[in-house]
């Protein structure tokens, strides 16, 4: 993946307003630009509102010596029966 963008240039870029994903996520437009501008916003938060754009949140880990993983929660690793080793 060689595209990196901040949640207000993906918001900017889908043409969507801080207006509209307030009101998707049921909270204020001001919460979504303090928001947009938080250097550390929580995991949930941040796929929650990806999801209000439309969207779906995937996290991937990459490593010097092995291909990119994407990671998934434990519940949805177990429900698809796909990377969920138990040690």
């Amino acid at each position: 993946v060689e595209r990196r963008m901040t949640l207000a240039a993906l918001r900017k870029e889908r043409k969507i307003s801080q207006a509209t994903v307030a009101e998707a996520l049921g909270i204020g437009q001001m919460q979504i630009s303090r928001l947009e501008k938080r250097k550390d916003p929580r995991l949930s938060t941040m796929a929650r509102t990806v999801a209000a754009m439309g969207g779906h949140l995937t996290m991937i880990a990459t490593f010097p010596d092995q291909e990119p993983v994407v990671l998934v929660a434990s519940q949805y690793a177990e429900k698809a029966g796909r990377g969920a080793k138990r040690d």
